[in-house]
């Protein structure tokens, strides 16, 4: 299984923890990112508008049979989409939102930088 994770700056930078809890959280992403199956990739603000800010949505494609299909969640409710015309799009969408992220290793270093500043952070 791979997984692949397009996180907006705006998530890492801003806590709803302690600096230190916050630090932590982000030295565990890093750590997941060196994974052989994963991949952290960040959106960083100076990127602008991308379909990322229309909503979350997660994409899942399957081995051996199935077409992908797409999760969405909203805080009154969630769903699946299943139809390939609609799930077409959110892929369209992820590639625009991955060509806007960072590097995989300017993601880590990214996210390493911001680990860092919490941890000087007084609480």
């Amino acid at each position: 299984m791979q997984y692949t994770a397009l996180i907006g700056e705006q998530p890492l930078r801003h806590g709803f923890v302690s600096h230190e809890a916050q630090a932590d959280q982000l030295r565990n992403i890093i750590r997941l990112a060196k994974l052989p199956n994963v991949t952290v990739r960040v959106l960083p603000f100076a990127a602008g508008w991308t379909p990322a800010l229309e909503g979350a949505s997660m994409l899942f494609e399957f081995a051996g049979g199935g077409g992908p299909i797409v999760y969405l969640e909203h805080h009154q409710a969630s769903g699946f989409i299943h139809d390939q015309r609609d799930v077409a799009g959110f892929f369209e969408a992820a590639t625009t939102i991955l060509e806007a992220t960072l590097s995989e290793m300017e993601s880590i270093a990214f996210i390493d930088e911001l680990a860092t500043e919490m941890e000087g952070r007084q609480p």
